[in-house]
């Protein structure tokens, strides 16, 4: 485990985000459910820390969602996409206002996590939403690997 010190989002950090084939990820595309509108209103966007995140919590993680997976056969492959926290906090939405909130979130189990929300948060009309998840869909395209190949350090 990473030092208390190192508990913390940082501007410079990059994220990462679990995605499986076909369900998330296909055809070298992202998937309209693989970001949900709602995660980006109020319950925030799940991701991981890459310089505090654990290989083994997130393999473990993987293997969950395969578990309780309606159709296992949707989550055939794990992928990591990884992005910066500072490039997708730099996005602005069309008035030209902060479009994403990233913050640490430690969950239980897993002192990587953080989440991503829209700034502005629900009430917004659903065209925002949708702009924020197809620019969020640009910065996870960025950097895809495959989960057994992605370099974790811890």
């Amino acid at each position: 485990m990473p030092k208390q010190s190192e508990l913390n989002l940082r501007d410079d950090d990059e994220l990462l985000r679990l995605l499986f084939s076909s369900i998330d990820y296909h055809d070298g595309d992202i998937t309209k459910v693989a970001i949900s509108l709602d995660d980006l209103k109020e319950r925030g966007f799940s991701l991981d820390i890459a310089r505090i995140a654990s290989q083994s919590i997130v393999n473990e993680r993987a293997l969950a969602q395969v578990s309780r997976a309606k159709a296992p056969e949707d989550r055939e492959k794990g992928y990591i996409a990884k992005f910066s926290n500072l490039e997708i906090n730099a996005e602005l939405d069309t008035d030209a206002k902060k479009l994403f909130l990233t913050n640490y979130s430690p969950m239980h189990g897993n002192h990587a996590h953080a989440s991503l929300t829209c700034f502005i948060g629900a009430g917004e009309k659903r065209s925002y939403y949708l702009l924020a998840r197809a620019r969020l869909r640009e910065h996870l395209l960025k950097n895809i690997v495959e989960l057994e190949r992605y370099p974790f350090s811890h």
